[in-house]
Protein backbone atom coordinates (compact mmCIF):
# COMPACT_ATOMS: atom_id res chain seq x y z
CA UNK A 1 0.00 0.00 0.00
CA UNK A 2 3.01 2.59 0.52
CA UNK A 3 4.19 2.00 -2.75
CA UNK A 4 0.08 2.94 -4.10
CA UNK A 5 0.35 6.43 -1.62
CA UNK A 6 3.86 7.25 -2.85
CA UNK A 7 2.38 7.44 -6.72
CA UNK A 8 -1.34 8.96 -6.20
CA UNK A 9 -2.44 10.35 -9.24
CA UNK A 10 -0.44 7.81 -11.37
CA UNK A 11 -2.29 4.61 -13.64
CA UNK A 12 -1.23 1.50 -12.12
CA UNK A 13 -1.25 -2.16 -12.90
CA UNK A 14 -1.07 -4.55 -9.92
CA UNK A 15 0.39 -7.71 -11.01
CA UNK A 16 -0.74 -10.98 -8.74
CA UNK A 17 0.26 -14.54 -8.89
CA UNK A 18 -3.49 -15.96 -8.10
CA UNK A 19 -6.67 -14.56 -8.98
CA UNK A 20 -8.55 -14.98 -5.81
CA UNK A 21 -6.04 -12.34 -4.60
CA UNK A 22 -7.45 -9.83 -6.26
CA UNK A 23 -10.79 -9.55 -4.31
CA UNK A 24 -8.99 -8.78 -1.11
CA UNK A 25 -6.78 -6.06 -2.91
CA UNK A 26 -9.33 -4.35 -4.44
CA UNK A 27 -11.36 -4.09 -1.46
CA UNK A 28 -8.27 -2.89 0.56
CA UNK A 29 -7.36 -0.41 -2.40
CA UNK A 30 -11.83 0.76 -2.57
CA UNK A 31 -11.49 1.50 1.39
CA UNK A 32 -8.20 2.88 1.81
CA UNK A 33 -7.76 5.15 -1.57
CA UNK A 34 -11.85 5.35 -2.79
CA UNK A 35 -10.48 7.82 -5.26
CA UNK A 36 -7.65 5.60 -6.71
CA UNK A 37 -10.15 2.91 -7.77
CA UNK A 38 -10.43 3.82 -10.98
CA UNK A 39 -6.93 4.34 -12.22
CA UNK A 40 -6.13 0.88 -10.43
CA UNK A 41 -6.03 -2.35 -12.15
CA UNK A 42 -5.28 -5.73 -10.28
CA UNK A 43 -4.78 -8.87 -12.71
CA UNK A 44 -2.64 -11.74 -13.00
CA UNK A 45 0.00 -12.52 -15.39
CA UNK A 46 -2.08 -14.72 -17.69
CA UNK A 47 -4.79 -12.31 -18.01
CA UNK A 48 -2.65 -9.18 -18.20
CA UNK A 49 -3.28 -7.03 -21.82
CA UNK A 50 0.10 -5.76 -23.37
CA UNK A 51 -1.97 -3.27 -25.26
CA UNK A 52 -2.64 -1.07 -22.43
CA UNK A 53 -0.56 1.57 -21.07
CA UNK A 54 0.25 2.26 -17.23
CA UNK A 55 2.54 4.77 -15.60
CA UNK A 56 3.16 2.12 -13.33
CA UNK A 57 3.51 -1.36 -12.52
CA UNK A 58 3.60 -3.07 -9.02
CA UNK A 59 4.29 -6.79 -9.72
CA UNK A 60 4.19 -8.85 -6.65
CA UNK A 61 6.17 -11.94 -6.20
CA UNK A 62 8.55 -13.48 -8.91
CA UNK A 63 5.63 -13.88 -11.36
CA UNK A 64 5.14 -13.78 -14.95
CA UNK A 65 2.59 -15.69 -17.43
CA UNK A 66 2.11 -15.93 -21.00
CA UNK A 67 0.96 -12.07 -21.34
CA UNK A 68 3.87 -11.20 -19.03
CA UNK A 69 7.47 -10.88 -18.06
CA UNK A 70 8.74 -7.85 -15.77
CA UNK A 71 12.20 -7.91 -17.67
CA UNK A 72 10.13 -7.39 -21.57
CA UNK A 73 7.09 -5.47 -20.14
CA UNK A 74 6.59 -2.15 -22.05
CA UNK A 75 3.51 -1.13 -21.11
CA UNK A 76 4.53 0.84 -18.38
CA UNK A 77 8.06 3.04 -18.61
CA UNK A 78 8.71 2.19 -14.48
CA UNK A 79 7.91 -1.58 -12.98
CA UNK A 80 8.46 -2.21 -9.25
CA UNK A 81 8.60 -5.96 -8.14
CA UNK A 82 7.81 -7.01 -4.82
CA UNK A 83 10.09 -9.87 -3.28
CA UNK A 84 10.53 -12.52 -0.67
CA UNK A 85 14.04 -13.34 0.12
CA UNK A 86 14.19 -16.39 -1.88
CA UNK A 87 12.53 -14.46 -4.81
CA UNK A 88 14.93 -12.12 -4.88
CA UNK A 89 17.71 -15.27 -5.58
CA UNK A 90 14.92 -16.84 -8.77
CA UNK A 91 14.62 -13.33 -9.99
CA UNK A 92 18.40 -12.54 -10.12
CA UNK A 93 18.86 -15.92 -12.15
CA UNK A 94 16.21 -14.48 -14.61
CA UNK A 95 17.60 -11.32 -14.66
CA UNK A 96 21.23 -12.69 -15.68
CA UNK A 97 19.71 -15.23 -18.39
CA UNK A 98 17.56 -12.27 -19.75
CA UNK A 99 21.12 -10.15 -20.24
CA UNK A 100 22.67 -13.52 -21.35
CA UNK A 101 20.17 -13.59 -23.99
CA UNK A 102 20.40 -9.88 -24.69
CA UNK A 103 24.38 -10.00 -25.08
CA UNK A 104 23.73 -13.13 -27.59
CA UNK A 105 21.54 -11.82 -29.81
CA UNK A 106 23.87 -8.05 -29.68
CA UNK A 107 26.52 -10.10 -30.99
CA UNK A 108 24.92 -11.38 -33.20
CA UNK A 109 23.42 -8.04 -35.11
CA UNK A 110 24.77 -6.21 -37.30
CA UNK A 111 23.35 -3.21 -35.92
CA UNK A 112 24.60 -3.25 -32.12
CA UNK A 113 28.17 -5.43 -32.13
CA UNK A 114 29.32 -3.56 -28.62
CA UNK A 115 27.53 -4.12 -25.30
CA UNK A 116 28.86 -4.11 -21.97
CA UNK A 117 28.39 -7.24 -20.81
CA UNK A 118 30.13 -9.34 -18.56
CA UNK A 119 29.43 -12.85 -16.77
CA UNK A 120 27.66 -12.49 -13.96
CA UNK A 121 29.12 -15.03 -10.90
CA UNK A 122 26.69 -17.67 -9.81
CA UNK A 123 24.84 -17.21 -6.44
CA UNK A 124 25.08 -20.79 -4.76
CA UNK A 125 21.37 -19.99 -3.29
CA UNK A 126 20.25 -19.56 -7.09
CA UNK A 127 20.01 -23.53 -6.66
CA UNK A 128 17.75 -23.35 -4.50
CA UNK A 129 15.73 -20.97 -6.27
CA UNK A 130 15.35 -23.90 -8.90
CA UNK A 131 14.35 -26.42 -6.42
CA UNK A 132 11.57 -24.02 -5.20
CA UNK A 133 10.83 -24.01 -9.24
CA UNK A 134 10.85 -27.48 -10.00
CA UNK A 135 8.74 -27.71 -6.75
CA UNK A 136 5.99 -25.80 -8.14
CA UNK A 137 6.01 -27.74 -11.06
CA UNK A 138 5.71 -30.95 -9.05
CA UNK A 139 3.09 -29.70 -6.75
CA UNK A 140 0.71 -29.06 -9.55
CA UNK A 141 1.01 -32.47 -11.49
CA UNK A 142 1.05 -33.95 -7.98
CA UNK A 143 -2.57 -32.19 -7.06
CA UNK A 144 -3.38 -33.95 -10.63
CA UNK A 145 -2.22 -37.05 -10.08
CA UNK A 146 -3.76 -37.22 -6.61
CA UNK A 147 -7.21 -36.04 -7.82
CA UNK A 148 -6.92 -38.94 -10.23
CA UNK A 149 -5.90 -41.13 -8.09
CA UNK A 150 -8.99 -40.26 -5.88
CA UNK A 151 -11.23 -40.17 -8.10
CA UNK A 152 -10.19 -43.68 -9.74
CA UNK A 153 -9.98 -45.83 -6.48
CA UNK A 154 -14.05 -44.21 -5.94
CA UNK A 155 -15.11 -45.47 -9.22
CA UNK A 156 -13.50 -48.94 -9.09
CA UNK A 157 -15.18 -48.81 -5.62
CA UNK A 158 -18.58 -48.41 -7.20
CA UNK A 159 -17.67 -51.03 -10.37
CA UNK A 160 -17.38 -48.13 -12.77
CA UNK A 161 -15.10 -49.55 -15.40
CA UNK A 162 -15.87 -46.79 -18.25
CA UNK A 163 -12.85 -44.78 -18.84
CA UNK A 164 -12.25 -41.43 -20.36
CA UNK A 165 -9.03 -39.66 -21.52
CA UNK A 166 -8.20 -36.09 -19.92
CA UNK A 167 -5.76 -33.30 -20.83
CA UNK A 168 -6.16 -31.06 -17.71
CA UNK A 169 -7.16 -31.05 -14.06
CA UNK A 170 -8.30 -27.88 -12.41
CA UNK A 171 -8.92 -27.17 -9.02
CA UNK A 172 -11.27 -24.28 -8.07
CA UNK A 173 -10.98 -22.15 -5.16
CA UNK A 174 -13.96 -23.64 -3.51
CA UNK A 175 -11.44 -26.79 -3.53
CA UNK A 176 -13.61 -28.50 -6.15
CA UNK A 177 -11.84 -30.24 -8.76
CA UNK A 178 -12.78 -30.82 -12.75
CA UNK A 179 -11.21 -33.20 -15.05
CA UNK A 180 -11.39 -31.82 -18.40
CA UNK A 181 -11.48 -33.90 -21.89
CA UNK A 182 -9.13 -32.94 -25.34
CA UNK A 183 -12.53 -31.74 -27.47
CA UNK A 184 -14.23 -29.83 -24.12
CA UNK A 185 -14.59 -26.00 -24.83
CA UNK A 186 -15.39 -24.11 -21.12
CA UNK A 187 -17.65 -21.11 -21.05
CA UNK A 188 -15.53 -18.44 -19.78
CA UNK A 189 -16.46 -15.38 -18.56
CA UNK A 190 -14.95 -11.80 -19.57
CA UNK A 191 -16.14 -9.53 -17.53
CA UNK A 192 -14.24 -6.60 -19.20
CA UNK A 193 -16.37 -7.41 -22.23
CA UNK A 194 -19.76 -8.40 -20.57
CA UNK A 195 -19.61 -11.44 -21.83
CA UNK A 196 -18.79 -15.14 -22.37
CA UNK A 197 -16.33 -16.87 -24.30
CA UNK A 198 -16.21 -20.60 -25.39
CA UNK A 199 -12.18 -21.31 -24.28
CA UNK A 200 -10.31 -24.65 -25.36
CA UNK A 201 -8.87 -25.97 -22.28
CA UNK A 202 -5.67 -26.14 -23.56
CA UNK A 203 -6.18 -22.35 -23.32
CA UNK A 204 -7.74 -21.90 -20.04
CA UNK A 205 -5.61 -20.13 -16.84
CA UNK A 206 -5.21 -19.36 -13.47
CA UNK A 207 -7.93 -16.82 -12.61
CA UNK A 208 -10.20 -17.65 -15.30
CA UNK A 209 -14.31 -18.17 -14.10
CA UNK A 210 -16.01 -21.19 -15.83
CA UNK A 211 -19.94 -21.40 -16.19
CA UNK A 212 -20.94 -24.51 -15.26
CA UNK A 213 -24.97 -26.28 -15.43
CA UNK A 214 -25.75 -27.95 -11.68
CA UNK A 215 -25.15 -31.25 -11.60
CA UNK A 216 -28.91 -32.08 -11.22
CA UNK A 217 -29.77 -30.35 -14.51
CA UNK A 218 -31.00 -31.66 -17.54
CA UNK A 219 -28.10 -30.97 -19.98
CA UNK A 220 -24.53 -29.18 -18.35
CA UNK A 221 -24.49 -27.16 -22.04
CA UNK A 222 -25.96 -24.05 -20.48
CA UNK A 223 -26.60 -22.35 -23.84
CA UNK A 224 -27.55 -25.47 -25.56
CA UNK A 225 -30.42 -25.79 -23.06
CA UNK A 226 -31.57 -22.08 -23.20
CA UNK A 227 -31.56 -22.28 -27.22
CA UNK A 228 -33.97 -25.14 -26.59
CA UNK A 229 -36.43 -23.36 -24.72
CA UNK A 230 -36.19 -20.32 -26.94
CA UNK A 231 -37.14 -22.24 -29.69
CA UNK A 232 -39.85 -24.53 -27.75
CA UNK A 233 -41.17 -21.49 -26.41
CA UNK A 234 -41.43 -19.85 -29.77
CA UNK A 235 -39.19 -16.77 -28.12
CA UNK A 236 -37.18 -17.15 -31.58
CA UNK A 237 -37.98 -15.85 -34.75
CA UNK A 238 -39.08 -18.56 -37.11
CA UNK A 239 -36.06 -18.35 -39.19
CA UNK A 240 -33.89 -19.11 -36.33
CA UNK A 241 -36.70 -22.13 -35.29
CA UNK A 242 -36.29 -23.57 -38.83
CA UNK A 243 -32.06 -23.11 -38.79
CA UNK A 244 -32.47 -25.20 -35.33
CA UNK A 245 -33.94 -28.39 -36.68
CA UNK A 246 -32.20 -28.18 -39.80
CA UNK A 247 -28.80 -27.39 -38.57
CA UNK A 248 -28.55 -30.91 -36.67
CA UNK A 249 -29.35 -32.95 -39.67
CA UNK A 250 -25.77 -33.53 -40.59
CA UNK A 251 -25.07 -34.78 -37.25
CA UNK A 252 -28.40 -36.84 -36.94
CA UNK A 253 -27.40 -38.49 -40.19
CA UNK A 254 -23.81 -39.63 -39.46
CA UNK A 255 -24.83 -40.64 -35.66
CA UNK A 256 -27.53 -42.95 -37.21
CA UNK A 257 -25.19 -44.37 -39.85
CA UNK A 258 -22.31 -45.14 -37.10
CA UNK A 259 -24.43 -46.53 -34.64
CA UNK A 260 -26.42 -49.29 -37.77
CA UNK A 261 -22.47 -50.29 -39.45
CA UNK A 262 -21.33 -50.05 -36.39
CA UNK A 263 -18.54 -47.88 -37.87
CA UNK A 264 -15.95 -45.61 -35.78
CA UNK A 265 -14.40 -41.81 -36.31
CA UNK A 266 -11.39 -43.52 -38.09
CA UNK A 267 -13.72 -45.57 -40.69
CA UNK A 268 -15.64 -42.04 -41.09
CA UNK A 269 -12.75 -40.45 -42.07
CA UNK A 270 -11.00 -42.98 -44.57
CA UNK A 271 -13.96 -43.24 -46.10
CA UNK A 272 -14.23 -39.54 -46.85
CA UNK A 273 -10.49 -39.24 -47.70
CA UNK A 274 -11.77 -42.20 -50.10
CA UNK A 275 -14.19 -39.57 -51.62
CA UNK A 276 -12.10 -36.54 -51.25
CA UNK A 277 -12.89 -34.62 -48.59
CA UNK A 278 -9.67 -34.33 -46.40
CA UNK A 279 -10.59 -35.28 -42.91
CA UNK A 280 -8.63 -36.63 -39.80
CA UNK A 281 -10.06 -38.77 -36.88
CA UNK A 282 -10.05 -36.17 -34.54
CA UNK A 283 -11.99 -34.04 -36.42
CA UNK A 284 -14.88 -36.33 -36.83
CA UNK A 285 -14.32 -37.29 -32.76
CA UNK A 286 -14.69 -33.10 -32.62
CA UNK A 287 -18.14 -32.95 -34.30
CA UNK A 288 -19.86 -36.05 -32.63
CA UNK A 289 -18.86 -34.99 -29.37
CA UNK A 290 -21.42 -32.62 -27.63
CA UNK A 291 -18.74 -31.06 -25.43
CA UNK A 292 -17.07 -29.40 -28.44
CA UNK A 293 -20.44 -27.32 -28.73
CA UNK A 294 -19.49 -27.80 -32.50
CA UNK A 295 -22.85 -26.38 -34.77
CA UNK A 296 -21.69 -27.31 -38.57
CA UNK A 297 -17.94 -28.92 -40.24
CA UNK A 298 -16.21 -25.90 -41.34
CA UNK A 299 -16.59 -26.64 -45.07
CA UNK A 300 -19.47 -27.35 -47.14
CA UNK A 301 -18.01 -30.13 -48.55
CA UNK A 302 -17.87 -32.17 -45.67
CA UNK A 303 -21.70 -32.04 -45.11
CA UNK A 304 -22.17 -32.97 -48.61
CA UNK A 305 -20.09 -35.83 -48.08
CA UNK A 306 -21.79 -36.82 -44.90
CA UNK A 307 -24.65 -37.26 -46.84
CA UNK A 308 -22.89 -39.29 -49.10
CA UNK A 309 -21.42 -42.01 -47.30
CA UNK A 310 -25.25 -42.03 -45.31
CA UNK A 311 -27.29 -42.27 -48.57
CA UNK A 312 -29.24 -39.49 -47.28
CA UNK A 313 -30.63 -37.71 -50.46
CA UNK A 314 -32.55 -35.24 -48.49
CA UNK A 315 -29.75 -34.03 -47.24
CA UNK A 316 -27.55 -33.88 -50.29
CA UNK A 317 -30.25 -31.90 -51.64
CA UNK A 318 -30.06 -29.43 -48.80
CA UNK A 319 -26.95 -29.42 -47.78
CA UNK A 320 -26.47 -25.53 -48.42
CA UNK A 321 -29.32 -25.18 -46.33
CA UNK A 322 -28.01 -27.19 -43.64
CA UNK A 323 -24.76 -25.30 -43.55
CA UNK A 324 -26.11 -21.82 -43.79
CA UNK A 325 -28.71 -23.01 -40.91
CA UNK A 326 -25.48 -23.61 -38.79
CA UNK A 327 -24.49 -19.94 -39.51
CA UNK A 328 -27.37 -18.72 -38.24
CA UNK A 329 -27.54 -20.88 -34.90
CA UNK A 330 -24.00 -20.10 -34.56
CA UNK A 331 -24.93 -16.35 -34.43
CA UNK A 332 -27.47 -16.82 -31.78
CA UNK A 333 -25.35 -19.56 -29.70
CA UNK A 334 -23.02 -16.22 -29.70
CA UNK A 335 -25.94 -13.92 -28.92
CA UNK A 336 -26.47 -16.32 -25.36
CA UNK A 337 -23.12 -16.35 -24.50
CA UNK A 338 -22.95 -12.21 -24.67
CA UNK A 339 -26.68 -12.38 -22.70
CA UNK A 340 -24.73 -14.74 -19.91
CA UNK A 341 -22.23 -12.59 -19.33
CA UNK A 342 -24.44 -9.62 -18.95
CA UNK A 343 -26.77 -11.67 -16.94
CA UNK A 344 -24.08 -12.50 -14.35
CA UNK A 345 -22.92 -9.44 -13.75
CA UNK A 346 -26.26 -7.74 -13.51
CA UNK A 347 -26.41 -10.29 -10.78
CA UNK A 348 -23.61 -9.26 -9.03
CA UNK A 349 -24.36 -5.49 -9.51
CA UNK A 350 -27.95 -6.38 -9.03
CA UNK A 351 -28.66 -4.28 -12.36
CA UNK A 352 -30.38 -6.87 -14.64
CA UNK A 353 -31.58 -5.56 -17.91
CA UNK A 354 -35.01 -7.07 -17.84
CA UNK A 355 -36.13 -5.20 -21.01
CA UNK A 356 -34.26 -7.47 -22.55
CA UNK A 357 -36.10 -10.97 -23.63
CA UNK A 358 -33.13 -12.93 -23.87
CA UNK A 359 -30.91 -11.51 -21.13
CA UNK A 360 -34.24 -12.26 -18.82
CA UNK A 361 -34.15 -15.43 -19.48
CA UNK A 362 -31.13 -16.46 -18.96
CA UNK A 363 -31.03 -14.54 -15.76
CA UNK A 364 -33.45 -16.97 -14.38
CA UNK A 365 -31.62 -19.79 -15.61
CA UNK A 366 -28.74 -18.42 -14.53
CA UNK A 367 -30.09 -18.24 -10.80
CA UNK A 368 -31.87 -21.81 -10.94
CA UNK A 369 -28.48 -23.97 -13.43
CA UNK A 370 -25.52 -21.76 -12.91
CA UNK A 371 -22.37 -23.25 -11.57
CA UNK A 372 -19.65 -19.84 -11.69
CA UNK A 373 -16.30 -21.22 -10.34
CA UNK A 374 -12.70 -19.76 -11.08
CA UNK A 375 -9.63 -21.40 -10.95
CA UNK A 376 -7.16 -21.61 -8.40
CA UNK A 377 -4.87 -23.97 -10.45
CA UNK A 378 -4.93 -26.22 -13.33
CA UNK A 379 -2.18 -29.02 -14.66
CA UNK A 380 -2.19 -30.46 -17.38
CA UNK A 381 -1.61 -34.16 -17.76
CA UNK A 382 -2.32 -37.25 -19.99
CA UNK A 383 -4.73 -39.62 -17.98
CA UNK A 384 -7.62 -41.34 -17.78
CA UNK A 385 -10.88 -40.88 -15.24
CA UNK A 386 -14.35 -42.37 -15.30
CA UNK A 387 -17.04 -41.32 -17.80
CA UNK A 388 -19.32 -39.80 -15.45
CA UNK A 389 -16.84 -37.51 -14.08
CA UNK A 390 -15.70 -35.43 -17.13
CA UNK A 391 -16.09 -31.22 -17.95
CA UNK A 392 -18.08 -30.70 -14.64
CA UNK A 393 -17.05 -29.53 -11.11
CA UNK A 394 -16.53 -32.71 -8.35
CA UNK A 395 -16.22 -32.02 -4.76
CA UNK A 396 -14.08 -34.42 -3.44
CA UNK A 397 -14.03 -34.18 0.24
Amino acid sequence: MNLIEEHRGLTMAIIIPKAYYSVILEDKISSEFPELATDITVVTANRFDNADLYDLIIVVGNVEGTRFDALRCRSAQKVEVLLYDIEQYQFKKKVREARKAEHIINQRSTIMTDDEYEEEIFDVKEADSDAIDNTDFELDDFIGSVAVKTIRNTAVATGNRTMAEIIAVVKFTNDEVAFFTPNYKAYVLDDSESSVNEVAVKDLAEGDTIIFTRSNSKTRDIVESLLEDMVCTKSVSAEVEKAYYRAREWKTALIDYMNKTGKDEQAIADEMIQNGVGVQEVTVKGWLDEESHTVRPKKLDSIKQIAVITGNNVLFTHAEECFEAGGIIYKVRRGILKAIGKAILGEVTGEVDTSDPIISAVSERIRNAAVILQIETIAFINDKVPMNTINRPINMG
